[in-house]
Order: structure tokens, then sequence, then C-alpha cells
């Protein structure tokens, strides 16, 4: 019956085919009639570059993998007049295209494909029986959709042009169409889940060491069976592919590899994906909890060979590690794959850490392509602008195409503009800034700094900024960076103020080059209150030693006498920076040091006595009632720093109570970077049994500042991503909760939250390091806000152990700059510290940090996160794009300028 429906269908498509031929006939004559009946015997033939091919030719071409004989056994009876099958129906290749996979998969074998509704005269396929069909076409022209014989598509006359042919005539005339290259497959969803999991599927586990795989009704179920080795179990992936009908994936469709799983509470909590050929980074890793929940694992695979194979084969899972114990299980239930990070956050359900660069922020500078000519205009001088946060080696003379540039701030604050000199023969110039003015002749303070070049390796990097007061030289082919650093008051006029870049050749004392630079100022103030609390730490002992104490060497008894001033002259500079050094000069209760307290920049200062409390101390001074700037007192035991060992905890325990015992409002730091187990008397123990907390809960015992560095915010689910590490493990996790939710938990009690910068982590980290990229001074301080962190401290600004101007290192690896945020004024003949690019960016991220709690006040919590999640969403996904970032800056305070006009 089937038959013969089909049978009748076919006739009545090859009569309207007639109909449709001899009306275009009318228009265009033809050479051969069309005929109405296509003889059996070429039914099935291909039109393949004039050859014939048999139906079960094509199908073998289509699917190598079949046994020739199996193909001819199980071929099904093909209908009698068939329209024959456009080019896209062949099963041919495009020249060129060899080897591209289908889009469509092929059935399991022995599965019917489903008769598409309204093409009955479609035919019956299965896997190794009809010939296989390409999902795409690959000619331009009448096409066939797979298990589809509908007519072909008219051409855009209307017209179908039969073609002349000495074979036998077919009932479909093939218009003359030009050969188009088969379109590559997309990455689809189609392609990258494997969860099909029945009696064949599981085959594609094999290779098992120490691990038994099992079918279950939740998935696949690997088992840890004991023993000393490592335990894993291969996913091949072609086989898999074979069994189901998928098509294989590239390697470089597989970066992010996806698992949906659980285990038992013997799993450990760590989970790694090797290539099929392990060796050193050929892996990815994470860690998830043991709750026995389904949770998305995500193996990041971007540095191996893997994803940089031509086809996807297999990989190995190693699924737990041997700190799991004999009966752990693992269920898996789909295994998804993608190539890029957003892709797989979004199928884990993790979209919140999804970074979505908004591409309408932008900048539009009216100056960026302002060219000025000067008077004796050098051609073979570039001057170009870059961001702040862009930092150049000497080596690089690449201009970015700004020629000029306009600074954008608020009152009260600074910013600088960073410009950038590269000639092509040595040169010694001098350079000269107009006054930043306005139309009412009022101006914004400025100095000029050049970037000084410390020898990494081989290399020149920038960091420290020394003022620039004369003539400086610039060898061929190499840059020089410049910063503008502009300062505004808080009475400062909102407008725009104008200057002008003037570039002398100081040999002739011609003007070379010029340029245009501006600064708008907003129309809000930000307050001398500062939000975000700091403790630098100055090693004053090293301020006196870098200079001499030769009194020849300074050009009068007052320039000498200000080597009495260092401490002070290091401590007010900070201010500028709106950081509060740990120690004030002369102590707290000093008279100086009560200014310092009442100074509203000011927002930590240590007190060292544990045996009496700074209050106790100015009662006896004849203090009568609390000053309101108690709050600023922090205790900071150095001894107890870092703790990781068992003295560490005992004194920390102790030094706590004498504070509370002579302070009971006594506000207590101390840098955490590790997790032990600890009893109750501060001894350290290895195992959780003989212990009663962890060292996070050991230390909330006896602080109330807590400060992690910030992997301890990293979320569970994002530490698949290279290189990431977290503070607490998973089984931290489900016996305290994580350590954000442990820390919020005392933060709504009344406890602070601080985070510190130090020589690691570092990438996927950002860090305040030389060779760290420019803008992770400002992420850093956007991801604190982020998170809730109120307070900052860093260990060191001026730890010079060595000649820190030409050796950067105080640490063994890549640590440049680490304890070094500073740098002698001896060298320049000054009294106070020279600024770094590195310090400059803190103090543009701590504004920033700033005028996000203002617009906080204005516009709530979410409006804030909103914005900041432009930039980063997390401590591991972040933005470093120096134009972005300043875009994002800029609409930060547009948006504040407008929240404060209401």
């Amino acid at each position: 019956m089937r038959t013969k429906r089909i049978r009748i269908i076919a006739a009545l498509i090859a009569f309207a085919l007639i109909v449709t031929a001899v009306l275009a006939g009318c228009k265009k004559p033809t050479v051969n009639p069309v005929p109405t009946e296509k003889p059996a015997e070429t039914e099935a033939a291909t039109d393949n570059g004039g050859e014939t091919t048999p139906p079960e030719e094509t199908a073998a071409a289509q699917d190598p993998t079949e046994n020739p004989e199996e193909t001819a056994s199980q071929k099904t009876e093909i209908p009698d007049a068939t329209p024959t099958p456009g080019p896209s129906e062949t099963g041919s290749e495009e020249p060129g295209m060899t080897g591209e996979p289908s889009l469509t998969p092929t059935p399991e074998p022995g599965t019917e494909t489903e008769e598409p509704t309204g093409t009955e005269g479609a035919t019956e396929t299965a896997t190794g029986e009809a010939p296989a069909t390409e999902s795409a076409p690959a000619t331009e022209g009448p096409t066939a959709t797979a298990g589809n014989t509908e007519k072909p598509t008219e051409t855009a006359t209307g017209n179908v042009t039969p073609t002349p042919t000495a074979q036998a005539p077919t009932a479909t005339p093939t218009p003359e169409a030009t050969p188009t290259p088969t379109p590559k497959p997309e990455y689809n969803e189609a392609l990258n889940v494997f969860g099909s999991w029945d009696s064949d599927t599981v085959k594609a586990f094999s290779n098992t060491n120490q691990t038994k795989v099992t079918l279950t009704d939740e998935g696949i179920e690997l088992s840890f069976t004991g023993g000393s080795g490592d335990p894993h179990v291969d996913f091949n992936v072609t086989k898999y592919s074979q069994i189901t009908g998928k098509n294989t994936l590239a390697g470089s469709a597989a970066a992010y590899i996806v698992f949906w799983a659980k285990g038992n509470e013997k799993c450990d909590g760590s989970f790694e994906v090797f290539t099929q050929t392990p060796k050193a980074g050929d892996s990815g890793t994470c860690s998830y909890n043991i709750d026995g929940a389904w949770h998305p694992i995500i193996v990041e695979m971007t540095a191996t060979t893997l994803v940089r194979q031509t086809n996807l084969t297999k990989f190995r899972i190693d699924w737990t590690s041997v700190g799991s114990q004999n009966g752990a299980k693992m269920v898996v239930k789909k295994i998804e794959i993608y190539p890029d990070r957003n892709s797989a956050l979004s199928a884990a359900g993790l979209d919140q850490y999804v970074l979505n660069i908004d591409t309408s922020i932008t900048d539009n500078d009216p100056l960026a392509n302002t060219v000025l000519t000067a008077p004796n205009e050098d051609s073979t001088l570039s001057l170009w602008f870059e961001q702040s946060t862009e930092k150049l080696k000497q080596s690089i003379t690449k201009s970015s195409g700004r020629t000029g540039y306009t600074v954008k701030m608020a009152k009260n604050e600074s910013e600088n503009a960073q410009f950038f000199l590269s000639p092509k023969s040595d040169v010694t110039v001098r350079i000269e800034v107009d006054p930043f003015t306005n139309s009412s002749g009022e101006t914004v303070d400025f100095v000029v700094l050049f970037e000084y070049y410390h020898k990494i390796n081989t290399l020149l990097y920038p960091d420290a900024v020394p003022p620039l007061t004369g003539p400086i030289d610039i060898k061929a082919n190499t840059s020089q960076g410049f910063l503008i650093q502009l300062t505004t008051k808080a009475t400062t006029k909102a407008g725009t103020y104008n200057s002008v870049i003037h570039v002398f050749n100081n040999a002739t004392n011609q003007e070379i080059k010029r340029a245009a630079v501006a600064v708008k100022v907003w129309d809000f103030a930000l307050s001398e209150e500062t939000e975000m609390r700091t403790a630098f730490a100055v090693w004053y002992n090293y301020l006196g030693n870098s200079y001499s104490s030769d009194r020849a060497q300074y050009e009068s008894d007052e320039q000498y006498a200000q080597l009495n001033y260092l401490d002070v002259n290091c401590y007010d500079f900070f201010l500028r920076y709106r950081i509060s050094v740990t120690d004030i000069p002369s102590g707290i209760t000093s008279g100086r040091g009560i200014q310092c307290m009442l100074n509203p920049r000011v927002t930590a200062a240590r007190w060292g006595n544990y045996e009496y409390s700074v209050w106790t101390d100015l009662k006896n001074d004849g203090y009568t009632e609390k000053p309101a700037w108690l709050w600023k007192i922090i205790y900071y035991p150095g001894e107890a720093d870092e703790p990781r060992e068992t003295a560490h905890f005992v004194s920390l325990k102790s030094r706590a109570e004498q504070a509370a015992a002579t302070d009971p409002d006594y506000r207590m730091v101390i840098p955490l970077e590790r997790n032990l187990w600890i009893k109750e008397d501060g001894t350290v123990v290895s195992n959780r049994q003989a212990a009663a907390y962890d060292s996070v809960g050991f230390v909330m015992k006896y602080t109330n500042i807590y400060c992690p560095k910030l992997d301890a915010f990293t979320p569970r689910e994002l530490t698949f991503v290279k290189g990431s590490s977290t503070l607490q493990t998973p089984e931290h996790d489900l016996i305290y909760g994580t350590y954000v939710d442990r820390v919020n938990a005392e933060v709504a009690k009344g406890d602070e939250l601080w985070t510190y910068i130090c020589i690691n982590p570092t990438q996927p980290y950002v860090n305040w390091q030389i060779l760290s990229d420019g803008t992770e001074t400002i992420v850093s301080l956007w991801q604190m806000k982020q998170l809730g962190v109120t307070g900052l401290l860093y260990w060191g600004v001026n730890v010079w152990k060595v000649n820190y101007w030409d050796n950067t290192t105080n640490w063994p690896g890549p640590a440049q700059g680490d304890g070094n945020l500073i740098y002698s004024g001896y060298k320049f003949r000054i009294f106070e510290p020279v600024s770094s690019i590195r310090l400059e960016g803190v103090r543009d991220g701590i504004e920033d940090y700033q005028m996000l709690c203002m617009l906080e006040k204005k516009l709530g919590t979410e409006a804030v996160q909103n914005l900041i999640s432009k930039i980063t969403t997390s401590v591991v996904t972040y933005t470093n794009d120096d134009d972005y970032i300043h875009a994002v800056r800029v609409r930060l305070g547009d948006m504040l300028e407008q929240a404060m006009r209401g």
C-alpha cells in the first residue's frame, strides 16, 4: 500500500514537472523534450561529472565506515518514478572540501527516520539502507532536502532550463550552476552534547584503570575500585559519534568540557581531564562539592594539544584522585563541549559570570583625531596618546593613532594624560605644556612626569615616574612615555580646560611637535572622606638609608634639613593618593598624630601597644571624651602574619586576648593565605577529626577584620579557570559554607572584610606587579566594590632590598615590583617619594571606588553592580581592554554627574 501510494505521488510530481517544463519552453526553446517517465535503471543515478553512480556506491562514498557487503544486503527498494536528487543529494564532496562532516546526524543502526510532514513521496532511509544525503546544498540552484523529493525551486527568472545530455533522460532538469564550497558546520547543540547513554554508548568509555563503568538510570556511574594507582577512564568521542551518528568535532571546538555529575561522600572533590597522550600542562582541572547533588563541572582545555587537533578523538577523565576512598562513586549524566568560556558558562547555568562587553559604551573624545602642526614640524618624530593604563615597553614604537586627548575627571580628584614620543634618530627634546585654561581664564593644576624604564631580563619596562625638570634624551626607534598629572580642587569649576603640548628640539630650540590636550571636569566633587580603608606599610628605615648623610651632597642647609622629614613627607605624599600609611610618624597620640587622625583621608592607623589602649593613653594626656576617630585604630600583630604554623596561631590568640582586655572595641586584622586544621589552643593538626576549627574559623574567633587574598573569592564553579586557586576546599565548603557566605554573615554583625595584594596570586587574578597589565590596578578596586570589600592592606611600599632602579625583583620568580610601589627621590634630589605607574593606577582605582560608592547612594546597589559587571563578573573573569575600561569609567562619571543634578 505504501509503495503504491508513493508511486502515485511520484507520478503526480512528474506530471507537474512536465507542465512546468512546457511553460518554460514557451519562453525559451529547449533542445530535448522533457520525458514523462524516468527509466527504472537510472532512478537513483546521480549526475556526478558525467558519470552515473549506482545507489550502493553512493551510500558507500558517504559512509566510509560501512561494510559494503552489509550495505548491499540491507538496501531498501527504491520506488519507481522518484525524481532525481539535486546536486546536494549526491553524497559527493566539492573539490577542496574533502572530509567536511555533515550537519545531519546519521540515524542509529536499525532506526527508521521519521517521515517529514507533507512529504509522502520521501524515501524511507536507515543506516546502511538508502543512500545518505548531505544536509547543506553544495551548489546554487535547485536543491532537495534530505529525505524530501519535492520539485526543484525555480530560478530568479522563473525558468527551469533542462540541460542537454547524452545519458539516459532524467525526470528533473539540471540547471547550469556554479559550484560553491560546502559551508563548514556551525557549532551547535546537536554536535556538542554527549548524553544518550545506553548499552551501546556506554562502550565509548574504555581503557579503565581502577575504575568500574556502569550504566545506570541516571547516567554513567564511575566507581573507584581501589589500589595505589591513578584511577581514570577514557571517553572515546569518535566511537560515541559512530554509535550515535553524531559528527566528530575539531579539537579547536573543545576548549571547554562540561560534565553534569554528582559524587558520593567518599570522593575528594577533584576532577581532571587529560588529552589522550598526557604530558605536562596537557590537562584541565577543577574542584567541586561532593554533596550528592548534580553539579556542572567545567574543565578548561585551552592550553592543551587537544584544542589543536584536527579531530577530537578521545580524552582521559581522572574523575577522582588517590585522595578518594574505596567505594567513591560519581555519576555523569551529560558531557558537553564548547569552544569558548561564555558558552560553557551559559550551558552550565552560570550566566552571572558571563562577561559581555557592551560595545555601545564608548568615549567619543573630540580631540582624539585632532592634529596640530608645529612651526618646524618634524615628520620623523611621532607623538601619540594612550590610555593611562597602557604600559608600553620602550621598544614599542607603534602609534595608537590618537593625536589628541581629553582627560575626564571629578572635582577633588587626580587623573593622568599619557603621551609618547618616538623619533627616527637620536634627539634631545624639551617639553612645555600650556596652562589648562577654561573660557573664564581659570586653570587646573598639573605636573609633567616622565616614565623611567627598568631593565627586566633584556627588555625595558616603565614604572617609576619622576618629575620632568629639564631636557630628555630619546634614542632612535624607541619610545619615551610622559604623564601629565592633573589635580582638581573641590572648588574647581565644571567644564572644559584646554592646553597644548609643545615639543622642542633642545639643540636647535625649534618647536618640532605639538598636540592638543584638555580636561573635562564633571559637575561633582569627590569627598575628602575616602570609603576604601587602607593600610599600606612604609618601611621608614629604608627611606633614610636611601639618602646620603654627607652635607656636601646638598645645595643648602635647608635642603639638608629635609632629611629629618622624610617620614612625614612620605606620609603626606600617600594622603594625596588617598592612601593611609599603616604607621603614623611620631605615633597616634602625638600632636601630629592626632591631627592626622582628624584628617578625613586617613582611614586606618596601627596601634602596637597591647598593654593599654589608645583611649587609655589619651585619658592619661587629659582627654575627657572619646574622639570620634577611634574606629580608625587597627591592631596588626606582625608576628602572626599569614599564620601557617602553631606558633603563629598561638600568638594571634594571645594578642587578641590582650587587646580585648584593654580595648573591648578592638579591631584586629591579620592576612590569611592558607587554610589549615587548628585545635582550640592554636595547635595545627593534620586532619579535621582532631581539629576544633579551620584557619578561617580560628581567625574569625580572634579578629574582626578578615583579610584574605583575592583568590579566596573564587566561586567554586569557576575553579576550572587555569591557574585558579581557593582558600577553602570543597570539604570546607560542605562543613562550614563557602568563604564568602561565612564572612558575609560576620560582616552583617559589624565585622569588616578587607583584602591584600602580595606576590601571588597572579594571572588569572589581577596583581600590581611591573609585568602585570596596567588595567589590573583599576580592575582590582572595581572587584573589591563588587565583593563588598571595604579595606585594603599592602605589606610594603618601599622594601628596597636591592638596587630597585635597575633590579626590581625582591623575591625569586617574576614578581618584579612586589613590595615597591614608590622609589626614593634622592636620585632626583627631591625629599619625597617618586611615584610609579602602578601607584598612579591604585589611586585611580580608589577614586573610582569612591565614585561607585557615591553612585550607589544615589541609584542603589543594583545599578552599581550592573555597571561593574561591564568590566568584571568575578575575580577570574574580567577585561583588560584599556579603551573599554576607560569608556566604562567615563560612563560612571556621566551617570554620577546626572544623578547628582537630580
